[in-house]
C-alpha cells in the first residue's frame, strides 16, 4: 500500500469479539504506531454489522488508509456435509462482503480481510471452510487482501507449538498471544517489509519468540498466496 508520507497510517477494524478481545487488535496496532479504532458487536457476523449501521457509519467518516473487516464464519447456520455448508457459507458472506468492500473503496482506503480460526464450540465449521470461502472472496473481489490468521494458527500447530496457548481458556477467543499473531499476519498482509520495525510485542515474550512469530506470519502469508491453504 501507498504509506502515508506525513502522520501515522490510520485504520478501522470492524468485527466482532474475535477482533476486540485481549483489550482489541486496535490496541496492539496503537502500540505498534498507528492511528487505530475499532467497531465491533459480540458475537456479529458481517452481515449483522451491516445491519447495525455503525460500521458503515465508522467508514464513511472517511480518512481512513486500511479498513480490516473480520467475519465469524462458525455462526453461520450449520447445514449439512461440507459442501452444502461452503455453498451456504459463500451464499451469505460473498454479498454482504461486496457491500462493505464497496463502501471501504468509496472512501478510498485499503480492504483487508482478518481471516481469523476456528474454534471448538461451533466445531461444524473447519479450518477447510474458512480457507476455501475467504480464497472464492479473495479471487472474487479486485483489490482485496486476506490476512490469513486461522492458517498462522494452523502452522503453529504443525511445527508442533501447541503449546503457545494461542486461545485463551473458553478454547474459542484469541490469547494475547494468539491475537498478537493475527495482527503479525494483518501487517505482512499490507506490507511485509514493515514486520521487522514492530517494537510492541506482549509482556513476557522473549525476542527469539517474537521473531518466531513474525516469521510464521510471514510464512502462512506465503502459503496463501501459493493456494497452500490447509
Amino acid at each position: 500500500m501507498p504509506w502515508p508520507t506525513a502522520g501515522p497510517v490510520r485504520i478501522l477494524f470492524i468485527g466482532n469479539s474475535l477482533t476486540f478481545w485481549c483489550g482489541g487488535i486496535d490496541l496492539m496496532f496503537r502500540n505498534w504506531g498507528f492511528d487505530a479504532a475499532a467497531e465491533t458487536i459480540p458475537g456479529a457476523t458481517l452481515a449483522k454489522l451491516w445491519r447495525s449501521g455503525r460500521a458503515k457509519a465508522k467508514i464513511l467518516e472517511g480518512g481512513w488508509h486500511i479498513v480490516v473487516l473480520q467475519d465469524d464464519l462458525p455462526e453461520y447456520p450449520e447445514k449439512g456435509d461440507s459442501a452444502s455448508r461452503l455453498e451456504v457459507i459463500c451464499q451469505q458472506f460473498n454479498p454482504v462482503l461486496s457491500k462493505f468492500l464497496e463502501l471501504v473503496k468509496s472512501v478510498d482506503a485499503m480492504p483487508v480481510m482478518y481471516m481469523a480460526h476456528p474454534y471448538e464450540r461451533l466445531a461444524h465449521t473447519s479450518l477447510d471452510d474458512i480457507c476455501l470461502a475467504h480464497k472464492m472472496a479473495e479471487k472474487s473481489h479486485d483489490g482485496l487482501k486476506i490476512a490469513p490468521g486461522g492458517l498462522a494458527h494452523s502452522l503453529m500447530k504443525q511445527i508442533g507449538m501447541e503449546d503457545m496457548s494461542l486461545l485463551d481458556e473458553d478454547l474459542e477467543h484469541p490469547s494475547e498471544q494468539g491475537l498478537y499473531l493475527h495482527a503479525l499476519c494483518i501487517v505482512a498482509c499490507i506490507g511485509r517489509e514493515k514486520l521487522a520495525g514492530l517494537q510492541w510485542a506482549p509482556d513476557g515474550m522473549p525476542d527469539s519468540q517474537v521473531q518466531m512469530f513474525k516469521q510464521i506470519a510471514v510464512d502462512s502469508l506465503e502459503a496463501w498466496d501459493r493456494d497452500v491453504i490447509t
